[in-house]
């Protein structure tokens, strides 16, 4: 693929457009987001408290055993990451969110889990869809 990403991007665009499934679309989107270096990613709603990702989730590939532990111990309700994308309508790098997200020992938990599960930076854009509902997806 080349180099230049408005290229990479429209091919991909492109692309989707012959893709006849979820699946279709998937496997076209991890190549095109491993040319920017990114190499797992989650597209979900963004639940709201006590729901998990499980209600909201439409496409999963986090690092294995991740999104169980994510999950289980309910990091959305702390995760700096999760948080801010409730919060802001413009896409981000997670270095970009506030302090205030990232300080608590919760949300600190949560940072250092996810670099032991090689998540070490991202970015994330949100979409809002009908009636104001928002998603992301997140690299």
């Amino acid at each position: 693929m080349q180099d230049d990403p408005a290229a990479i991007a429209f091919a991909f665009v492109a692309a989707v457009e012959e893709a006849r499934s979820v699946g279709a679309v998937i496997a076209l989107f991890r190549p095109a987001i491993g040319c920017f270096g990114f190499h797992h990613f989650i597209i979900s709603g963004l639940p709201q408290a006590p729901q998990t990702l499980d209600a909201a989730l439409l496409v999963e590939a986090w690092p294995p055993g991740w999104y169980d532990r994510y999950n289980e111990r309910r990091y959305f309700e702390v995760d700096p990451v999760g948080q801010y994308a409730l919060r802001t309508s413009d896409p981000f790098l997670w270095n970009e969110i506030r302090q205030d997200l990232r300080s608590s020992p919760a949300s600190r938990m949560v940072i250092a889990d996810a670099r032991a599960h090689r998540l070490v930076d991202g970015y994330c854009v949100p979409i809002y869809g009908s009636g104001g509902i928002k998603s992301v997806v997140a690299l």
